[in-house]
């Protein structure tokens, strides 16, 4: 960062005497007022395209302070300046600025379609589960589910958000969606699972009047993709573009996380009422034909009911942490500047870390390999540990996972043939559950792709279970805290990147919390997302390669096609790419956008 006196207050002085009328041209913009000229580039000093900036309020250097203004980069290499203009208004303070490499014109969205008769849209959905259970009663099937797909991959995600936000498609999807998630919890009893909570949130906050479906689409990616913002972006921009609309991005994402917590006590007693509404229908109905079953089933319904108080809650803020966990996460560095000042922010991209790009172990170790890792340190990233609390938690979570177990193994098993896990006995695939925090989701990568990433310390480990669908951390304490690897498991020299599939079936969650082996009184708090691929042979197998690859080699190949490789962990002490940086200087009046 520029110094903030001597060179650094000279330039400013003769930038601000040149501005006015001692200019005698330039942006006429650049004369008077507040302001501030930004730039995202390469280390090569190209521009990166296609970017957002954020200019915020000082917030110590992180993102997700008071924003002042967000818009679309517009330099390109084919710009006639190299900066943009972003006026401050009346703010004339220090401010910082960051990046989230996304597309897209930002103004205040209006929700198009918003639910005016919020009881009369509760009947409706009561309608669906009348109109598809017999007599009220038992559920038989029909066009209700044939209408909600609970394995929407992301691309189906983001087109149903936007056919959804056109007037009356909107309110006669959500009523589906909400009356096929009320079925999961009275009929199917699906009482833990944490997706059917989070569906019920969704269909929730789609009735607040300034959010509606964009606001569904972006809770239900969220919790799809573990907090992954770029694709959340995209959401947005295809949803602004279908309707004509622009949407300010980062602000939207931030309203929706703050209204999920906000109003979690009004989303129970919204699924309270419309439980309510659910009862005196099938009680008014039928309830004179089959008292003993209409009793049973209303019982259900009050069950669900006392459970809403803290699932809804829970899952409001589940999804609100990680949609401001990843906002952070995918923020460029944050670099700070003055009122008139340029600000220029560069990033190691893949362009610059990924040239050192090496096919095999062998040649990536000869100049990577760690010389002074030592795997008996405190374990890197590590917090203290409250022991009774941990010990509690972790008692909860084994007896959820339990619980669970029985409903990941008949939806394994429906996969007939294809099942992953077929060579895992029930110990073993609990074993695999217990690495998560939660209940993990089977994702089938035919049908909705992803790169893949993981860190390394050998050639056999490029094949081991357990990936992510992020690339690493910046930092080796964030990476082994939020991925909760022990100093001893793994040096963290690399890490390999390639695509799935193949394989073609994986489970997806949060990592489950670690505690540190050598120093108990340590705890890794895990967190991050992670993809469990099972292995060929079952978990005993001696190699640890994953189905459908036999052999190291056979991974390293397909890394090849996928123009993927062995690349340096950033934290690496021997990698020597150009560090993240920012760069503050003086502005003038003639090089910002018109």
């Amino acid at each position: 960062m520029t110094d903030q006196s001597g060179e650094y207050a000279n330039a400013q002085a003769v930038a601000a005497g040149q501005s006015g009328e001692g200019t005698g041209g330039g942006c006429a913009a650049c004369h008077l007022g507040n302001w501030v000229h930004v730039r995202y580039e390469y280390t090569d000093k190209s521009p990166v395209t296609d970017a957002v900036y954020v200019v915020q309020k000082p917030n110590n250097g992180e993102p997700g302070g008071e924003i002042i203004a967000e818009g679309p980069l517009t330099v390109t290499e084919g710009s006639a300046h190299s900066y943009v203009h972003v006026d401050l208004g009346d703010y004339d303070g220090e401010v910082e600025v960051y990046f989230y490499d996304d597309p897209d014109d930002v103004i205040p969205y209006e929700e198009p379609n918003p639910v005016k008769d919020e009881r009369g849209w509760f009947e409706k959905s009561v309608d669906y589960i009348t109109e598809t259970t017999k007599d009220g009663l038992s559920w038989v099937g029909g066009t209700l589910m044939g209408d909600f797909n609970e394995d929407m991959t992301t691309s189906q995600i983001i087109a149903n958000t936007v056919v959804t936000m056109v007037p009356v498609v909107d309110q006669i999807g959500d009523a589906r969606d909400l009356a096929a998630h009320a079925k999961m919890l009275i009929w199917d009893k699906r009482h833990n699972d944490p997706w059917v909570w989070v569906g019920v949130v969704a269909c929730l906050i789609g009735l607040i009047p300034t959010l509606g479906s964009l606001a569904k689409g972006i809770v239900r990616l969220t919790f799809k993709n573990l907090g992954n913002i770029g694709e959340i972006l995209i959401l947005i921009n295809r949803c602004a573009n279908k309707l004509g609309f622009k949407i300010n991005g980062v602000r939207t994402i931030n309203k929706v996380a703050d209204e999920l917590v906000a109003r979690s006590g009004d989303f129970v007693k919204q699924f309270q009422d419309y439980l309510d509404i659910l009862s005196g229908r099938i009680t008014s109905t039928v309830g004179w034909v089959n008292k003993a079953a209409v009793a049973q089933l209303v019982a259900q319904i009050e069950v669900v009911k006392k459970l809403a108080a803290d699932k809804i809650p829970e899952s409001a803020k589940y999804v609100a942490d990680l949609l401001r966990k990843g906002l952070k996460e995918a923020a460029s560095f944050v670099a700070k500047g003055q009122n008139r000042s340029a600000i220029i922010v560069r990033r190691v991209t893949e362009a610059v870390i990924e040239i050192k790009v090496f096919k095999t172990w062998k040649e990536f170790a000869e100049k990577f390999k760690r010389a002074d890792f030592d795997p008996n340190a405190p374990d890197v990233g590590a917090v203290p540990i409250d022991l009774r609390k941990f010990e509690q938690d972790e008692l909860v979570r084994k007896k959820e996972l339990r619980a669970l177990l029985p409903e990941l193994k008949k939806e394994l098993d429906a996969l007939g043939p294809d099942n992953p896990f077929k060579n895992y006995s029930t110990g073993e695939l609990y074993d695999v559950l217990r690495t998560f925090d939660g209940k993990p989701r089977l994702r089938n990568f035919e049908e909705d792709p992803c790169e893949i990433y993981r860190v390394v310390q050998s050639d056999y480990s490029a094949g081991g279970e357990f990936w992510s669908p992020r690339k690493p951390a910046q930092t080796e304490a964030e990476w082994r805290n939020g991925n909760a690897v022990l100093q001893e498991w793994n040096s963290a020299d690399g890490y390999v990147k390639m695509k799935a599939p193949p394989p073609k079936y994986g489970i997806m969650g949060d990592i489950a919390a670690q505690r540190s082996k050598k120093h108990p009184d340590l705890l890794l708090e895990g967190g991050q997302p992670q993809i469990y691929f099972p292995k060929a042979g079952g978990p005993s197998a001696k190699y640890d390669t994953i189905a459908p690859f036999g052999s190291v080699a056979e991974i390293e190949a397909k890394m090849a096609r996928d123009g993927g490789g062995y690349y340096p962990t950033p934290w690496n002490e021997k990698n020597q790419s150009v560090a993240l940086k920012g760069a503050v200087r003086a502005g003038t009046a003639t090089e910002c956008d018109k």
